[in-house]
C-alpha cells in the first residue's frame, strides 16, 4: 500500500505495470536470453557508501541498509544473506547478492511473473560509485544481455500506468502481480509504504491446475521455520517443498524410528518414503514419537511416498495409498508418486507386502508378471487421491520426456514432481531442461551415485577433481556433490543413518560453487544409471526386463 502524505508538485508518480505482461514480452522478444534468466537466476552488484548520500537516488549506506554500525556487523549480515563483498576506499563496500530467481509463477493462476529488479538496476543504479550496466549478472556470473534489458525497459515505459499523486491518495497493489517504480520529482514529496499479506517466498515451479483441484487441495503448506533447507513452491497448492530430503530406502527397520527422530532434531523436514522400502511402519513410529514429544507438528513435515508397480489398476491406487497412510500413521501425504512406469500383476496386501519385483505365487521360481494398465488409466486414480485429500500433490518417478509429454496431454492435475536418478555420472541435463520448460519440479535420488548400489569402486566421491573444490570451500566431497545437485535446481534426497552425516548433509544450502566448479561436475557425465531394473532384475532373478530407453 502506498499513501500520499505530501504530494509532489512536480513528478514523483508511482508507475505500475502487470508483471505477467512484462514476462510475456520478455520471452517473446528475447527467448534465448529469457531461458537463461529463468534457468540461472540473477545476482545484483552494488557499491554502497558508509553514510547515506542524499545526492544519489541509490545512496543508501551499508549502515542503513543492514541496520548496523560496524563493518563486522555488516559482514555478519551479508554472510547471513549469502552475499559476497569487497571493502573499497572511503569506507565503501561492493556487494554481490546470492543468486535469486528472476521469474516466479503465481500459484493462484500458474502465470509466469517478471519478478525482479533487473531493468531498474540496469537502467537506474547510477551515481559516482555505480555503473548500472554492471549492476546485474546472471547466476553464473556472466553479464546480462544489454539489448534485452534496453528493449524490456522500452516496453515497460510504453505500457506502464502512472497517476499524479494528490494528498490523501492511496494505491493498494498485489506485489506478486504488479511491478512498481518511482518517477523523478521535485521536493517536497512524502509517500508512505506498507507491506502486508501472506509471503510467496520461494521459486514457484509447477503449473496451476483447474479450480476444482486447487480448491480440493486447500490452503498452502508453508515451510517450517525450523527447517534448515530452503524450498521451492508448488504452484497448484502453494506448498513449500524443502530442497533437502532424507531418503529412507535401505534404512533398516531396527533403526528407522530412531533415525527419523534424530533427523527431525537435526533440522530435516522432508522425508522420502515408499511402500517398496519395507520400513514404512517403523518410519511411521518415528513420526509418531516426534509428534508426541513436541519436536514438530504434522504440518511442519513434508512426507512423500510412492505407489508400487502392483497397484496401478484404478481400483488399487487408493487401496495402496491408504495402506501407506496407516503404516506411516498419517491422515494425508504431501506428495504421492508413481514409483515406476511398470505395471505388474496385482498382489493382495495380505499375501505379500511389500510385493517387490517377485511373483508372489512363485517364490521358489521367481519371475515378474506384467499387467496391461497404461498410464492414462492409472493417472485419474492418482488425481482422485488429491480430490479426496489423501495427498496434497502427485507426481511420477523414473520417467523420461516421452512419457511425461504424453502425460501432460491429458492430466487434469499435472504432475508436480518428477523423481529420477541424478548425480555427476548421470546428469540428465536434457530431462532437467524439459521439466523446467514444463514447470515440473525435479527430485534427484541417489545423488552420490554408486554407493547405494554396492558399486563403491565407481563412486563419484573417488573423483580426484572434486578434492580441490571441496578444500576450497572447506567442505567434504559429498557436500560438494550435494551442492551441485541443489545448484542445478533440483530437490535432493540423500540417505544416511549417522548423526554426523545428518548434520553434514544439511550444510549445503548457504554457500555456492562457482561456474567453473559446476562445469567440472557437469563434465563427469557418463549417462551411467545404477537404478535400472532392466539390469538388476536380470542379475538378481535371471529375468531380463527391457524397461528403460
Amino acid at each position: 500500500m502506498f499513501f500520499a502524505d505530501v504530494a509532489p508538485k512536480v513528478g514523483g508518480e508511482t508507475p505500475i505495470i502487470r508483471s505477467e505482461h512484462v514476462c510475456k514480452f520478455f520471452f517473446d522478444a528475447f527467448p534465448e536470453f529469457a531461458a537463461k534468466v529463468e534457468t540461472l537466476g540473477v545476482k545484483y552488484v552494488r557499491v554502497m557508501p558508509e553514510n547515506d548520500d542524499q545526492s544519489s537516488p541509490i545512496g543508501r549506506s551499508w549502515k542503513s541498509t543492514f541496520q548496523v554500525e560496524t563493518k563486522e556487523e555488516a559482514e555478519a549480515k551479508m554472510t547471513e544473506l549469502g552475499s559476497t563483498w569487497e571493502w573499497l576506499e572511503g569506507g565503501n563496500v561492493r556487494t554481490v547478492t546470492a543468486t535469486v530467481p528472476a521469474l516466479r509463477v503465481d500459484p493462484r493462476t500458474g502465470r509466469k511473473m517478471f519478478f525482479n529488479s533487473m531493468v531498474a538496476a540496469f537502467t537506474g543504479w547510477i551515481d559516482s560509485r555505480n555503473d548500472p550496466t554492471k549492476a546485474v549478472l546472471l547466476g553464473d556470473g556472466t553479464p546480462v544481455d544489454a539489448t534485452a534489458m534496453a528493449g524490456t525497459a522500452k516496453f515497460m515505459m510504453a505500457n506502464r500506468v502512472a497517476f499524479k499523486w494528490a494528498a490523501g491518495d492511496a494505491i493498494l497493489i498485489d506485489n506478486t502481480v504488479t511491478m512498481h517504480s518511482r518517477n523523478p520529482f521535485e521536493r517536497p514529496r512524502r509517500i508512505l509504504a506498507a507491506l502486508g499479506g501472506p509471503s510467496l517466498d520461494g521459486f514457484c515451479v509447477a503449473p496451476a491446475d483447474d479450480a476444482a483441484a486447487a480448491a480440493a487441495a486447500g490452503s498452502s503448506k508453508p515451510l517450517s521455520a525450523s527447517s534448515k533447507a530452503p524450498a521451492v513452491t508448488l504452484a497448484r497448492t502453494g506448498d513449500q517443498f524443502p530442497t533437502m530430503g532424507l531418503g529412507v530406502w535401505k534404512i533398516g527397520r531396527d533403526v528407522a524410528a530412531d533415525t527419523i527422530v534424530a533427523a527431525i532434531k537435526a533440522g530435516w523436514r522432508h522425508f522420502d518414503c515408499a511402500c517398496d522400502y519395507g520400513n514404512e511402519v517403523e518410519v511411521g513410529q518415528g513420526f509418531a514419537r516426534a509428534f508426541a514429544e513436541g519436536l514438530v507438528t504434522r504440518e511442519e513435515l513434508w512426507i512423500t511416498s510412492k505407489l508400487w508397480n502392483t497397484f496401478h489398476s484404478p481400483g488399487h491406487v487408493a487401496l495402496a495409498c491408504k495402506k501407506t497412510l496407516r503404516d506411516l500413521q498419517l491422515d494425508y501425504l504431501d506428495l504421492y508418486l508413481i514409483h515406476f512406469p511398470i505395471p505388474q500383476r496385482f498382489v493382495p496386501l495380505d499375501k505379500v507386502y511389500p510385493p517387490e519385483w517377485l511373483d508372489a505365487d512363485s517364490p521358489d521360481d521367481p519371475h515378474m508378471e506384467f499387467a496391461s494398465v497404461p498410464l492414462h488409466i492409472t493417472w485419474p486414480a492418482m488425481e482422485a487421491l488429491v480430490d479426496s485429500g489423501l495427498t496434497r500433490n502427485i507426481g511420477v518417478c523414473n520417467m523420461g520426456t516421452a512419457m511425461l509429454r504424453d502425460l501432460l496431454c491429458y492430466a487434469r492435475v499435472a504432475p508436480a514432481v518428477l523423481q529420477v536418478e541424478i548425480h555427476p555420472f548421470n546428469t540428465q541435463a536434457r530431462l532437467l531442461r524439459f521439466c523446467k520448460i514444463n514447470n515440473i519440479a525435479v527430485t534427484a535420488f541417489s545423488p552420490l551415485g554408486a554407493g547405494s548400489y554396492g558399486k563403491d569402486s565407481e563412486s563419484v566421491l573417488r573423483e580426484a577433481a572434486l578434492v580441490p573444490i571441496a578444500e576450497a570451500h572447506g567442505k567434504s566431497v559429498a557436500q560438494v556433490v550435494l551442492r551441485w545437485g541443489l545448484q542445478r535446481g533440483c530437490t535432493v534426497v540423500a540417505k544416511t543413518t549417522k548423526l554426523e552425516r545428518l548434520v553434514e548433509n544439511l550444510d549445503v544450502v548457504d554457500w555456492e560453487l562457482t561456474a567453473e566448479e559446476m562445469a567440472v561436475l557437469d563434465g563427469m557425465d557418463r549417462q551411467r544409471r545404477y537404478n535400472n531394473p532392466g539390469e538388476f532384475c536380470e542379475e538378481a532373478f535371471g529375468t531380463f526386463t527391457p524397461i528403460y530407453e
